[in-house]
C-alpha cells in the first residue's frame, strides 16, 4: 500500500476528494527517485481520492493507492507506449526497403516507432476511460492529527 498525506483542497458531490500532497520523505530514500517523476519533480501534487470518511476542505488527510492499482496504472501508462515504439519501430525498420524503396530507413523507423507510441497512448486514454475508477482511484483512508503527525480518528467529528 502506498501512502501519502495532503490536505482536502475539494470536496465533490459523486464522493471524490481533490487532494494536495507535498512529497514525502520517502523519496528522498527511494531507489527509483531519480528516474520517478511523480509530481514532475514538483513539491506539490493534486491527488483526486475516493473520500471514504467524509473528509472535508481544509482537513489533513492520509491518501493510499495499493500496490497493484499503482502499478497496473504505471504499465499502462509507461510500458505500453515504449513496447509499442520499439515494435512499431522495428516493422519499419524491416518493411522500409520494401515498401519505400530508396527511403532513408531511418526516417521511415523512426516515424512508424513515433506513431506506434502515439497511437498507443491515444489507446490508453481511451482504454482508461473503460477502466473500473473504483478499482484504480486513491482513497482517503484516515485524518491525520497536525500536532504530531500521527493518524487521528477516521470518523466524523475529529
Amino acid at each position: 500500500m502506498i501512502q501519502e498525506t495532503g490536505i482536502v483542497i475539494e470536496s465533490r458531490p459523486d464522493g471524490i476528494v481533490v487532494v494536495r500532497c507535498v512529497k514525502s520523505s520517502a523519496c528522498k530514500h527511494c531507489e527509483a527517485r531519480a528516474a520517478c517523476h511523480a509530481g514532475h519533480d514538483q513539491a506539490e501534487r493534486l491527488v483526486e481520492a475516493r473520500n471514504l470518511i467524509d473528509a472535508r476542505v481544509g482537513e489533513r488527510v492520509r491518501v493510499a493507492i495499493s500496490s497493484e492499482a499503482f502499478l497496473r496504472s504505471s504499465f499502462l501508462v509507461y510500458i505500453v507506449p515504449l513496447v509499442a515504439l520499439v515494435f512499431c519501430a522495428a516493422v519499419g525498420n524491416s518493411l522500409a526497403p520494401r515498401l519505400l524503396p530508396g527511403a532513408d530507413v531511418e526516417l521511415v523507423t523512426a516515424v512508424f516507432g513515433i506513431t506506434g507510441m502515439l497511437l498507443a497512448f491515444v489507446g490508453v486514454r481511451l482504454r482508461s476511460r473503460g477502466l473500473e475508477k473504483e478499482r484504480y482511484l486513491p482513497r482517503v483512508v484516515g485524518r491525520v492529527d497536525d500536532t504530531d503527525g500521527t493518524p487521528g480518528e477516521s470518523g466524523h467529528g475529529h
